[in-house]
């Protein structure tokens, strides 16, 4: 897999910086094994890295950091868009995501010291658990996330 330069430039803010993260989303279920197009790269970081990773990035902001609740999430995040490519970094501070199975605002429990460290993309990424994704992804249930969850179990 070639390289891809919006992944390159916000983990290394982020290494450089020891700042926290999680690779979810569709990204983190390419590490597990989907084979879908990637259409952006999410992340988590803690909050309080929020505004300093906004800064550095200030010329890519396409929107926030802001809060935002949608038919999904309730979130604060920012999004860039690098080189053509999307990158979203969301918050922990009172993340919740729509349980799509039982119709709930479910708060998202993100804990930066438990991640798989995989490569993808020529990176070394700390990468949500598989476990953790699958669940997340479950409960989101779009057509994309059943899609990853469907690959990625495959081989369970």
């Amino acid at each position: 897999m070639e390289r891809i330069p919006a992944l390159d430039w916000i983990i290394d803010y982020l290494d450089l910086y020891e700042i926290p993260y999680l690779v979810c989303g569709g990204l983190a279920a390419q590490a597990y094994g989907s084979k879908r197009k990637l259409a952006d790269i999410d992340l988590y970081i803690p909050d309080s890295y929020i505004s300093q990773v906004s800064s550095m990035g200030a010329d890519y902001i396409t929107f926030g950091p802001a809060h935002h609740v949608g038919e999904k999430w309730d979130l604060t995040y920012v999004q860039f868009e690098y080189e053509g490519q999307k990158v979203e970094i969301g918050s922990d501070k009172e993340c919740r995501i729509f349980d799509a199975i039982s119709g709930t605002w479910h708060q998202k429990q993100l804990d930066f010291e438990r991640y798989k460290k995989l490569s993808l993309y020529g990176r070394l990424l700390r990468v949500m658990e598989k476990a953790e994704l699958i669940s997340y992804k479950r409960k989101l249930a779009r057509q994309v996330d059943l899609e990853d969850v469907s690959q990625i179990t495959e081989s369970i």
